[in-house]
């Protein structure tokens, strides 16, 4: 589907959107500016990562958090589901216990190439599934637009080399997040997502708030959504993941971009395993993206249909990002870090840093 209001030129958008019940909806860095530093987050024997930490909360082993693309609803991107990590939007709300031995974190590891391994999904024992299922039941009677979707999850991380990482996956669809509420849960996996930075000529970044419609009603995100698994023995590679990338970025935007024009910008690792594969697309003057999203935004109004961002911003220094909402509004976890790092790669000036 070419996305309402732009012009028809986009090859990436095929397959049907993640919007409701699903209604149709470069290898090089960019130099336009430069993106991730050289510098990694990842300390030195952590290579590796378990979406269900050993030793949780027996309470919440999974404490709950933010999730995937809400299995259709409109604007649920994907992140975490092992949470609380509010780097995506979630069907499950969030836990608000004081007791959750694991903070919200997000890492950005500095990567040229992935390699993705598909695995076998773990099984989840009868009396976890009768839990599942029971938590899957009320939160769609909570919200009737969720559907039970297939969805590529993350099954683990691990280095490869410098500058690369093996990224484990598995098929499921969004019930099996709910496990994350399962005292003692054996079988969660965590998140696979993509997020598009795009920047203006001076160095900021476009941001979008979730529509009040979404499942993350006023947060503010990039661009971006789960992975879905490959269909037709096509293989879920790194041009995949930049076929979503471009799809999510059109359709929650309005703003064209062919694959090979992202580049691999860096990976956001989440606290309890999310797994979020950053492209940078190349510049665009904060102009024309206004002009764009105000074109599908009232296409998608034309059509009876709420856009999956409400509004778009451009932000150019954490500073700015705390003005979004005001103190206390809702901003993905790893909106701050790749907000700071970008911004000081690309080197804004004062008066491009105070504007935004």
């Amino acid at each position: 589907m070419v996305p309402p209001g732009t012009s028809g030129r986009d090859p990436c958008l095929s397959g049907a959107s993640e919007r409701a019940r699903g209604t149709p909806g470069a290898s090089e860095r960019d130099p336009c500016p430069p993106g991730a530093s050289g510098r990694d987050p990842c300390p030195s024997g952590a290579s590796t990562w378990d979406p269900c930490p050993s030793g949780a909360s027996a309470q919440t082993p999974c404490p709950s958090g933010a999730s995937e693309r809400a299995g259709g609803t409109p604007g649920a991107s994907g992140r975490d589901p092992c949470p609380p990590d509010a780097s995506a939007q979630d069907p499950y709300p969030p836990s608000t216990s004081t007791q959750d031995p694991y903070p919200p974190s997000t890492e950005l590891l500095d990567v040229r190439r992935i390699r993705l391994v598909e695995a076998a999904v773990p099984p989840v024992p009868s009396g976890e599934r009768v839990a599942m299922d029971r938590i899957w039941d009320l939160v769609v009677r909570a919200n009737p637009l969720l559907f039970d979707g297939p969805v590529a999850a993350c099954a683990g991380l691990t280095r490869d080399g410098p500058d690369g990482l093996v990224l484990t996956w598995v098929r499921t669809t969004y019930r099996r997040y709910g496990l994350r509420r399962v005292p003692g849960a054996t079988a969660c996996v965590a998140s696979l997502y993509t997020d598009v930075l795009q920047p203006t000529p001076d160095g900021r970044l476009l941001v979008g708030r979730m529509a009040a419609s979404t499942a993350a009603a006023g947060r503010w995100q990039l661009p971006g959504g789960a992975v879905e698994p490959p269909v037709d023995g096509l293989p879920l590679d790194l041009a995949a993941l930049r076929r979503n990338a471009a799809r999510e970025l059109a359709e929650e935007t309005g703003v064209v971009h062919l694959p090979d024009e992202l580049a691999l910008w860096g990976v956001a690792r989440g606290a309890y395993g999310s797994a979020g594969v950053l492209f940078l697309a190349p510049c665009r003057p904060a102009a024309l993206l206004r002009e764009r999203f105000a074109d599908l935004t009232s296409a998608e109004q034309a059509r009876g249909r709420e856009p999956e961002l409400d509004r778009i911003a451009f932000v150019g220094s954490l500073a700015g990002l705390a003005r979004l909402g005001g103190p206390g509004a809702d901003r993905a976890d790893c909106l701050g870090p790749v907000v700071a790092r970008y911004t000081a790669a690309a080197g804004l000036s004062p008066g491009s840093r105070a504007g935004g």
